[in-house]
């Protein structure tokens, strides 16, 4: 009895939740070519710095991440949290100008910057990035 109405619950449901995952592939496939298509479209749009895949033969990269983050995020309303992150990147975003660090990634609370992809700083990029780090451990 119990496995018949589990059985008929499951068909019944199926078709629905398989559209909704195909339906959630289709979203995600657009998105995935639009990130793919975005460098090039900005080039063409307007003028700012776009890097592709290349090889450097030295560069510098900077990474943080805040010790202790899964306690704090538990511990802090998810709105505080998010205020602490965008303060925190948001200065770090203006150390990396100040700097010249090429701003990789932010990925909940990792940071990452890399000097030494443009041409100008191969004497300078490993001194560009301790000085980025000793401001952004300040900030």
């Amino acid at each position: 009895m119990i496995n018949d109405k589990c059985t008929r619950c499951f068909q019944r449901k199926w078709p629905r939740r398989l559209r909704l995952v195909e339906r959630w592939n289709r979203k995600c496939t657009r998105a995935l070519r639009t990130i793919c298509l975005l460098p090039h479209i900005l080039a063409s749009h307007c003028h700012c710095r776009i890097f592709c895949s290349e090889n450097h033969e030295m560069v510098t990269v900077f990474f943080s991440d805040i010790v202790g983050f899964t306690d704090i995020s538990r511990k802090l309303p998810p709105v505080k949290v998010c205020s602490m992150l965008d303060r925190l990147y948001l200065a770090f975003d203006a150390l990396a100008n100040k700097h010249e660090v090429f701003k990789v990634e932010t990925i909940g609370d990792a940071w990452v910057g890399v000097t030494n992809l443009e041409g100008g700083q191969d004497d300078s990029h490993v001194k560009r990035i301790a000085e980025f780090a000793v401001d952004a451990v300040a900030a």
